[in-house]
């Protein structure tokens, strides 16, 4: 389980992780799973996940601004994935290639509020305080800030 292991004892009293395109590995999801975790994952650009797990229930789909058939807000994806539980304690895993600005500022605060823990890849965090930004990596950073334990990664090396 080394993939999770280095995350706050907290995560292990989730009940459920989203993991919105989680790509060709899928360890950090399989040690959740392993945890006891209902693993929902979403990505277009597979077939499924890399290694099979019994708990995994796999969308074909990217999570984005607008419900269509490629893409699914993140609000409506947790309001089918779990309907009955509303007021489960939730983990969001996410890396969707710098599209994680506009839907976290799209998904409302409500929502925002049951994930307890946000692990999450933000691209261009060297763009922050960049004024060509237009404001939006810092708005994220406001918006997450006050109640949220979340672990930030960032790929600002990659090219486009």
């Amino acid at each position: 389980m080394a993939a999770a292991a280095t995350l706050s004892p907290t995560i292990w009293s989730m009940s459920a992780c989203s993991s919105p395109v989680f790509g060709p590995v899928s360890a950090f999801e399989r040690d959740c799973a392993e945890r006891g975790m209902c693993l929902f994952l979403a990505d277009a650009s597979v077939e499924g996940p890399a290694t099979p797990h019994p708990v995994f229930q796999f969308r074909k789909q990217f999570i984005g601004v607008l419900n269509t058939d490629r893409f699914i807000t993140l609000e409506e994806w947790v309001n089918q994935s779990l309907p009955d539980e509303p007021k489960a304690d939730l983990l969001l895993q996410m890396d969707i290639e710098e599209s994680e600005y506009e839907v976290l500022l799209a998904t409302p605060t409500a929502l925002l509020n049951r994930f307890q823990i946000i692990v999450a890849e933000f691209h261009h965090l060297d763009q922050l305080f960049n004024t060509t930004s237009q404001g939006v990596p810092s708005r994220n950073c406001c918006k997450l800030t006050p109640a949220y334990i979340f672990i930030l990664t960032t790929n600002a090396a990659r090219s486009r």
